[in-house]
Formats: C-alpha cells, structure tokens, sequence
C-alpha cells in the first residue's frame, strides 16, 4: 500500500471515529452520573484497537500500523470528547 494511500486512509478513519463518536454521544447522553464509566470504556477502545492491529501485523499488513496508532489516538479522541460534553452540552 502507497505511503499517500495509507494517509488518506489515515484521515478517512480519523473522520469516521470522530462522527462515530459523536453520534455516540448524541444519541446516548450520558449523564454526569455516569462518568465513573469512563474508566471502563477508554480502556476498551485501546484494547480493542491494539487486539485488531496485532492481528493484522500477524497478517504483515501495512494498514497494522496504522491501526496500532490508531489504539492511542482513538482513546484520547473518546476523552476529548466526554470532556466538551460534560463542559458543554450535559444538562
């Protein structure tokens, strides 16, 4: 896979978690007595991102590593996000 491709595909995936995420948070609406749960679900995303990469790097895919550093960046995607609702938009 070309090193411009993999960028795009980078990007794509980085806009897909993003509206995921929100949409997430859209629809659910966690309310400010739920916070504790993050605790369990930022952990989940890691594992469950670092689960997928090291399955296809087991495969010597080149799209591995781009979802090993997806492991890391979607975690703090997700936190960034409970931050601004909880600031912002929580009722």
């Amino acid at each position: 896979m070309g090193h411009k491709k993999l960028i795009n595909l980078g990007i794509a995936l980085l806009v897909l978690q993003i509206m995921g995420i929100g949409i997430w948070f859209y629809v659910k609406q966690p309310a400010m007595d739920t916070s504790m749960n993050l605790f369990k679900i930022v952990p989940m995303l890691f594992g469950a991102n670092l689960a997928i990469g090291l399955v296809l790097y087991a495969f010597k895919k080149n799209l591995s590593k781009l979802i090993l550093a997806n492991s890391i960046i979607c975690p703090l995607i997700f936190f960034a996000a409970w931050i601004m609702w909880f600031t912002y938009y929580a009722k």
